[in-house]
């Protein structure tokens, strides 16, 4: 004991270097392991990232898609209703006009057979032929609400509405 306090400063100094040298590499090493690029949801699931940085995704579950054609849109209409515990996510509105320069259509969410909702898109019509409407990342609709046409003006036409469900607590 007694030579240990008998060392002199650069003794301590030379000891301290050995030793935080010989943590150095460990430190590096634990450092890797831990290392996670990508991102965790609130339900614990990782999502991976590419080395250039691209999200890794998945495909879509094929039954989850929906596609629907409603056609003689001359009143206010559903052109689809979203099943408790889904919520849709509308990712094009495919409209074919056929009542030339006459009127034109605007779409919305509601509750209420279609009587009235909030609209989130319309076109006005300079000639007939098909239209589409695309929205990115998605136009989402609740569970129990329902997607309607509400035309106007005298217009005469149909409409096919795109997209997908996911768990009514995603949309």
């Amino acid at each position: 004991m007694s030579k240990i306090k008998k060392m002199s400063r650069g003794g301590w100094i030379v000891i301290g270097i050995l030793i935080a040298m010989m943590m150095v590499p460990s430190g590096v090493a634990v450092a890797k392991a831990l290392h996670f690029t990508g991102i965790e949801g609130t339900s614990t699931n990782k999502a991976d990232v590419s080395a250039a940085g691209q999200l890794l995704t998945t495909q879509a579950d094929a039954g989850a898609s929906y596609t629907r054609w409603t056609p003689g849109i001359t009143t206010p209409r559903s052109l689809a209703v979203i099943p408790a515990g889904d919520a849709l996510i509308i990712t094009s509105i495919h409209i074919d006009n056929i009542s030339g320069t006459t009127g034109g259509v605007a779409f919305g969410i509601a509750n209420n057979g279609c009587t009235s909702g909030a609209t989130f898109d319309s076109v006005n019509f300079a000639s007939n032929g098909i239209t589409v409407l695309p929205y990115e990342p998605g136009v989402p609709v609740p569970a129990g609400d329902e997607v309607c046409a509400f035309p106007g003006g005298g217009w005469i036409g149909a409409a096919t509405v795109t997209g997908y469900f996911v768990p009514a607590a995603a949309g």
